[in-house]
């Protein structure tokens, strides 16, 4: 399974109010698209002020760059988040 690294595209861009990370991620997975999903699903936060739902920006291809790194010796079977290290409450998505 290959590996993708994801990288925001301006870390200041406040829509990031709804991440608890930004900054490289490096994800297994099947492809792009299920890539940022698993990003978003391990970093996605509610809205803080209340107004409504979040721009996920881990899917969004104006906020965050998303790349196959080829040849990766993280290839795999199954589906994880490599970098960064998630807490506890996430291990289910680590590999």
């Amino acid at each position: 399974m290959p590996v993708f690294k994801l990288t925001p595209v301006n870390a200041d861009d406040p829509d990031w109010k709804c991440s608890s990370y930004c900054g490289e991620v490096r994800v297994r997975a099947e492809n792009e698209h299920r890539a940022r999903t698993l990003a978003a699903r391990s970093f996605a936060l509610f809205d803080p002020i209340g107004q409504g739902s979040c721009l996920c920006t881990w899917e969004s291809e104006a906020h965050t760059r998303c790349e196959k790194i080829q040849d990766s010796p993280a290839d795999g079977e199954k589906p994880a988040i490599l970098f960064p290290a998630l807490p506890e409450k996430h291990a289910h998505l680590r590999s």
